[in-house]
């Protein structure tokens, strides 16, 4: 921090500009010292500028009276032009200060602003962040919580094709019962048709036998044979009819897995326990 300057430096800066010719002013003295702020040179340069004439007094006692008054009505002459510069440079001085001062001012100013608006974008960016970063956990969250979905309906989809595996066989089982069934029941019609046949047979050729309790017989031996055609007919209808119920059951197990797991897995358990309960109705 630069010191402040006292009257003996001002003295001292002017008798040196003095001393090399030149007259002294509140710059060249500043250039001289290297310091000193213009108010406080421009009042140590008039206090100088005041001992002047007290300071060449001791030497005039040398000069004749006639240099002396001359020296004197020079000084008086110059030193108000002097001290009229002086207050001249001294207006300017201030005025640019005070230019300086107003531009410095407004320099603040802008700067207070900016630093106002500084702070509101750093506000709104802080802001935005934290946003982001909340968006940001919410969709790790959201990430984490399709994964599991995922995992869960791909355990879902895997047993749901368990089950369906598993309905296929007991629809293949089915089929094979039904045909060896529908197989038996053939046999034993084809049986019993031949039998009734033999029966009938042997009916007509029996003469002894009242014409009318023939045709009675014959009569009850063809209701008979009928009734078996017609439990055949029956039993086959049923035996269809089980194997269309297990194709529905099959078809809606394949549609159900482009729907929910959850519905898939229920409807597929349902469809097998009422695959079960028909098949033991089936057998019994």
């Amino acid at each position: 921090m630069a010191l402040g300057i006292t009257e003996e430096d001002v003295r001292g800066a002017a008798d040196a500009i003095v001393g090399r010719g030149e007259r002294p002013t509140i710059e060249r003295i500043r250039a001289e010292l290297g310091r000193g702020s213009p108010n406080t040179v421009n009042r140590h340069l008039d206090a100088w500028w005041a001992t002047l004439p007290k300071r060449l007094a001791p030497q005039a006692d040398d000069l004749p009276d006639e240099v002396v008054q001359l020296a004197r009505r020079i000084w008086t002459q110059v030193l108000p032009v002097a001290n009229h510069a002086a207050e001249q440079h001294m207006a300017g001085t201030a005025r640019e200060l005070n230019e300086r001062a107003q531009r410095l001012h407004e320099a603040e100013t802008a700067l207070t602003e900016k630093q106002r608006a500084l702070s509101e974008v750093r506000i709104a960016l802080d802001r935005r962040i934290g946003e982001l970063e909340a968006a940001l956990a919410t969709r790790d969250q959201a990430l984490a919580e399709a994964r599991q979905a995922s995992d869960k309906v791909q355990a879902e989809l895997k047993a749901t094709r368990a089950s369906l595996q598993a309905a296929e066989g007991e629809l293949s089982a089915a089929r094979a019962l039904h045909t060896a069934e529908t197989s038996k029941l053939a046999e034993r019609l084809a049986g019993n048709e031949k039998r009734l046949m033999e029966r009938l047979a042997e009916e007509k050729a029996a003469r002894d036998v009242d014409a009318s309790t023939a045709r009675k017989r014959i009569k009850s031996l063809e209701d008979e044979l009928r009734g078996a055609r017609k439990l055949m007919e029956d039993q086959t209808a049923a035996g269809l009819k089980v194997q269309a119920s297990f194709r529905a059951e099959l078809d809606a197990l394949r549609k159900l897995l482009t729907r929910e797991p959850t519905k898939r897995a229920t409807n597929a358990r349902a469809g097998r326990a009422a695959a079960r309960s028909r098949k033991s109705a089936n057998r019994s």
